[in-house]
C-alpha cells in the first residue's frame, strides 16, 4: 500500500468526525421554550478540497442538519430567520513528500477540534434557554426604571430601582443595617436616627450643654463627658488630675490649679569628679516619668546637652567633659513630658591627664576633636573616624601641635550620627598606644521660628521642620524676669500655643530638635505679649467742674496712663498719667454734664484695650446771693443762676427761733420775694439747683426784716410842763423803744423807754406850747419806722 492509501484512513475519519460533530443534537429544550417560533436553531458545514493525489473518497451529506438532528428550515420557510448556519472551507494544498500529506492532516485535526470548542461555546450563548417566553416584556419595560439586554435577558436597574423588573424603590444604604425599607424610605429601629438610620442618637440630648453631630455630643467649652452633663476644670486638670465640681484633684507629682506644674527635684550634689565627668546624685522621686539632666561649661550655655535618666535611677555619671571646667548642671523632674522647675549645681571636672583627647566642639556636619600631645615625642597622628554603627574608616594625617595640645576638625559628616574616633601617635615606623573616643554630631535645628496670634498671656509659635529623624520638639521661653518654662511638641508638629503669659513682657523663645538625649542647635525668637488694659475704673469725689478716676493698674511694664474723656457734645481731651499712678483728677469741666471716661495703658507705640464709664459733674451752686427790698415781712432774694442745664430752684429761709419754709424758684428765674415774714426776725437764706435727684452745693446769706414801728400813738394827761405818751407795742424783739419830741423852734430831746414799757411822760416842756412827738422802736443799729402826733402843753392860768 502507498502512502496516499495509509493516509485514506485517517483523512476519512477525520472528515467523519467533523461531520459528526457538527450534526449533534443540540441541548434538551428548555421548560418554558417550547414555541418553534422562539427557538434558534445552530448549525455548520464544512467544505474540505483534498488534492486528487490523496487518493480520498469523500461524500457529502445529502441535507443540512440542524442541532437537535432535523433538517433544517429551507429558505422562505416560516421560522428560517432563527437558523445560525457557520459555513467552513478546508483545502489542503499537494505535498511535496509524503510525509508532509501527514502533518497536514494532524494539524487539520487540531485546528477542526479547536474550531469545535469554540462553536460549542457560541451554541451556549445562543441556545433556546437564553430567549425564553417573556423575555420581550423585560426588554419593552423594566417597569421603565432600567436597561434591557438581550445576552443575558435581564433587566439593569437605574440608580434607586431593583427587582427582575426594576420595579421597588430601594432605601439609601440599605438603611445601614438598623431599620427598615417601607416605600424606599428608612423606618429607622431605636435609638438610630437619619435618613440611612446611620448614627445613633446622643444621649441625654448632651444635657443641654453641648451640640450632637453624627450621634456624637460636641460639648460646649465649659462642659464635657459623653453626655456634656459635667462640668470642666481649668484646662481639664491639664490631663494631670481629675476634675470634681470644677475643682482640679493633682496626680501625685503635679501641682497647681490646672495640675500642670511637675514637683521640682531636690537634693542635687556633686558626689565625684575626674578630668572628664562628674557624677551627681539627687534625693529619688517615684512620682516622675524620668529626670531630664541638662550641662554646659560655665558661659557657654550654647553648648548644652540634655541626658534622660530613668527615674529609678537617682545618680548619674556625666562623662565627655573638659578637663578642668565648671560646669553648670541642672535637673529637672518629668512627668508626662512636662518638665518641672529646675535645680542648678556649679562643679569642677579635674585636671587632664596625658593621653586625653575629647571633642571640643559638636555641630551638624563637624566635631573638633583635640588631645593632650604624649610626652614622647611623635612625628605626627594617625586620625581615624567612621560611624559608630557603619564600617566606612576615613584616615588622615595630623601634624602635631608645638603647643601642648593638638587638634583636628573633621568635616562633612552626617547630622546626628555618632562616630568611633582614632588617635594614633606616629615615630618612625611605630605606633603608639591608640587614645579612643566617640563623637556625636549634632540634630539640624529648627529654622524660621516665628511668633504670632499674640494675646495678653499667649502666643503662638512656628518653625520650619529639620530634616533629621528626631523624638520631639522642645519649646522653651523665658520671661525678662528669667522664669522659664518648657514645652515638649511632637515630631510630626511644626507650631505650638504658649500659654500662661505675662502681658506686656518680651519672651525670649528657644525651640530645638531631641533624639534620645542629644538636642539640636536652639533657634530663637521673641515673642512681646499684648499690654493688660485697666479694670475696675470707678469715679469718684466729683464736684462742679471736676472728678477723680482710679483704676487698677495693669501687670505690663509700661511707660503710661492715658485718660480721655468725652462730653455729650462731643468734646474731648486727654490727660496722660505716670506709670506708678492709678488715679487722676480731671478739671476744667463744665457743670452737670456726664462725660464718657477711658483709661489705657501705652508703652512705646503699644497701646492696651481701653476701660470706660460714665461720671456726671455736680450742678454748679448759685453765686452772689444778695437780699434787698426788705420790710417788716417781706424781703427780695436775687442771685447768679448756674451755667448747669437744671430743673428749677429751691429758695429756703429759717427764722432765729428755728422755723423753716421752701420754695421753688422756675430755673429760667433768678430771684424771687420772700413773705409772710415776723418783723424784726433774722432769717437764714440757702439757695441751690435741683435737676433730677442732684442737687447744687447751696449758697446762703443772713437777712433781718424790719422792726415794725409803734402804732396808735396817743397823748394825754397833758399839763403846762408835761405831757403823757403812749403806743401799742411792736412784734419784734427790740433792744429799747425812742421818744422825741421838738418844739416849733426847733429845740429837740429824745428819751430812752424801756422795751416792756408801752409810755412815758414828758417833762420840763414850756407852757402852751405845740410839741412834736416821734416814737420808734431800736434794735441794735437798727431802727424801725416812726410813728408821730402833736400835742400842745397846757397854757398857765
Amino acid at each position: 500500500m502507498g502512502l496516499w492509501g495509509m493516509l485514506a484512513f485517517p483523512l476519512g475519519f477525520l472528515l467523519a468526525s467533523a461531520l459528526l460533530v457538527a450534526s449533534a443534537p443540540a441541548n434538551p429544550e428548555t421548560p418554558g421554550c417550547s414555541h418553534k417560533d422562539q427557538q434558534v436553531t445552530v448549525s455548520h458545514t464544512y467544505k474540505i478540497d483534498v488534492p486528487k493525489s490523496a487518493l480520498v473518497q469523500v461524500e457529502t451529506d445529502p441535507q443540512s442538519l440542524s442541532d437537535d438532528g432535523t433538517s433544517l428550515l429551507v429558505p422562505g420557510e416560516d421560522g428560517e430567520e432563527q437558523n445560525i448556519i457557520f459555513r467552513h472551507n478546508i483545502r489542503l494544498q499537494t505535498p511535496q513528500k509524503n510525509c508532509e500529506l501527514a502533518d497536514s492532516v494532524q494539524d487539520l485535526l487540531a485546528r477542526v477540534k479547536k474550531l469545535e470548542e469554540e462553536m460549542a461555546e457560541l451554541k451556549e450563548q445562543c441556545s433556546t434557554s437564553r430567549c425564553c417566553q417573556g423575555a420581550a416584556d423585560l426588554s419593552r419595560h423594566c417597569s421603565g426604571h432600567g436597561t434591557f439586554f438581550a445576552e443575558t435577558c435581564s433587566c439593569h436597574c437605574d440608580q434607586g430601582w431593583e427587582g427582575a423588573d426594576c420595579e421597588q424603590p430601594t432605601c439609601p444604604g440599605a438603611c445601614s443595617g438598623h431599620g427598615r425599607c417601607v416605600d424606599g424610605q428608612c423606618v429607622c429601629d431605636q435609638p438610630y436616627v437619619g435618613v440611612d438610620c446611620a448614627y445613633a442618637a446622643c444621649p441625654q440630648d448632651c444635657s443641654g450643654h453641648g451640640v450632637c453631630v453624627r450621634g456624637v455630643c460636641q460639648c460646649h467649652k465649659d462642659f464635657t463627658a459623653e453626655d456634656c452633663s459635667e462640668q470642666r476644670c481649668p484646662g481639664d486638670c491639664s490631663g494631670n488630675g481629675f476634675c470634681d465640681t470644677g475643682e482640679c484633684y493633682c496626680e501625685m507629682g503635679f501641682t497647681g490649679p490646672d495640675c500642670s506644674q511637675v514637683v521640682a527635684p531636690q537634693g542635687l550634689q556633686l558626689l565625684k569628679s575626674t578630668e572628664n565627668s562628674l557624677l551627681v546624685s539627687w534625693e529619688p522621686s517615684s512620682e516622675v516619668d524620668h529626670y531630664l539632666l541638662s550641662y554646659y561649661p560655665l558661659g557657654k550655655e550654647q553648648a548644652t546637652k540634655q541626658v534622660r535618666v530613668p527615674k529609678e535611677q537617682h545618680t548619674y555619671d556625666i562623662t565627655g567633659l573638659l578637663p578642668g571646667t565648671k560646669y553648670i548642671v541642672t535637673l529637672r523632674n518629668v512627668k508626662k513630658d512636662i518638665s518641672s522647675s529646675p535645680q542648678h549645681l556649679l562643679a569642677t571636672t579635674d585636671l587632664a591627664v596625658v593621653g586625653t583627647a575629647w571633642v571640643n566642639e559638636e555641630t551638624e556636619t563637624s566635631l573638633d576633636v583635640e588631645w593632650e600631645n604624649p610626652l614622647t615625642e611623635v612625628d605626627y597622628y594617625k586620625l581615624r573616624y567612621g560611624p559608630l554603627t557603619g564600617q566606612e574608616v576615613t584616615e588622615v594625617t595630623v601634624p602635631k601641635s608645638r603647643d601642648p595640645k593638638s587638634r583636628y576638625d573633621i568635616t562633612g559628616l552626617q547630622p546626628g550620627t555618632e562616630y568611633k574616633i582614632t588617635v594614633v601617635p606616629i615615630r618612625g615606623d611605630l605606633e603608639g598606644k591608640p587614645i579612643l573616643l566617640n563623637g556625636r554630631t549634632e540634630i539640624d535645628g529648627p529654622t524660621n521660628v516665628v511668633t504670632n496670634q499674640v494675646t495678653e498671656d499667649t502666643a503662638s509659635v512656628s518653625w520650619d521642620p529639620v530634616r533629621a529623624d528626631i523624638d520631639k520638639y522642645v519649646v522653651r521661653y523665658i520671661s525678662p524676669d528669667g522664669e522659664t518654662k518648657e514645652k515638649a511638641v511632637p515630631k510630626d508638629q511644626s507650631s505650638t500655643v504658649l500659654t500662661g503669659l505675662k502681658p506686656g513682657e518680651a519672651y525670649k523663645v528657644f525651640v530645638w530638635a531631641e533624639r534620645g538625649n542629644q538636642g539640636s542647635k536652639k533657634a530663637d525668637t521673641k515673642a512681646l505679649t499684648e499690654i493688660d488694659s485697666p479694670e475696675n475704673l470707678v469715679t469718684d469725689r466729683v464736684t462742679e467742674n471736676s472728678l477723680s478716676v482710679s483704676w487698677d493698674p495693669v501687670e505690663a511694664e509700661i511707660d503710661r496712663y492715658v485718660v480721655s474723656y468725652t462730653s455729650v457734645d462731643g468734646e474731648t481731651k486727654q490727660v496722660p498719667v505716670r506709670k506708678d499712678q492709678s488715679s487722676t483728677v480731671l478739671t476744667g469741666l463744665s457743670p452737670g454734664v456726664e462725660y464718657k471716661v477711658y483709661v489705657w495703658a501705652e508703652k512705646g507705640d503699644r497701646e492696651s484695650k481701653k476701660a470706660n464709664t460714665k461720671a456726671p459733674t455736680d450742678i454748679d451752686s448759685p453765686k452772689n446771693l444778695v437780699t434787698d427790698q426788705v420790710t417788716e415781712n417781706t424781703l427780695s432774694v436775687s442771685w447768679d443762676p448756674v451755667q448747669a442745664n437744671i430743673d428749677r430752684y429751691m429758695v429756703s429761709y429759717t427764722s432765729a427761733d428755728g422755723e423753716t419754709r421752701e420754695v421753688p424758684v422756675p430755673k429760667e428765674k433768678s430771684s424771687t420775694v420772700l413773705t409772710g415774714l415776723r418783723p424784726g426776725m433774722e432769717y437764714k437764706v440757702h439757695v441751690w439747683a435741683q435737676k433730677g435727684t442732684q442737687e447744687s452745693r447751696k449758697a446762703n446769706t443772713k437777712a433781718p426784716t424790719d422792726i415794725d414801728g409803734p402804732k396808735n400813738l396817743v397823748t394825754d394827761q397833758v399839763t403846762e410842763t408835761t405831757l403823757s405818751v403812749s403806743w401799742d407795742p411792736v412784734e419784734a424783739d427790740i433792744d429799747r423803744y425812742m421818744v422825741r419830741y421838738t418844739s416849733p423852734d426847733g429845740e429837740t430831746k429824745e428819751v430812752p423807754v424801756s422795751k416792756d414799757k408801752s409810755s412815758t411822760v414828758l417833762r420840763g416842756l414850756r407852757p402852751g406850747v405845740e410839741y412834736k412827738v416821734d416814737v420808734w422802736a431800736q434794735k441794735g443799729a437798727q431802727d424801725s419806722r416812726k410813728a408821730n402826733t402833736k400835742a400842745p402843753t397846757g397854757i398857765v392860768a
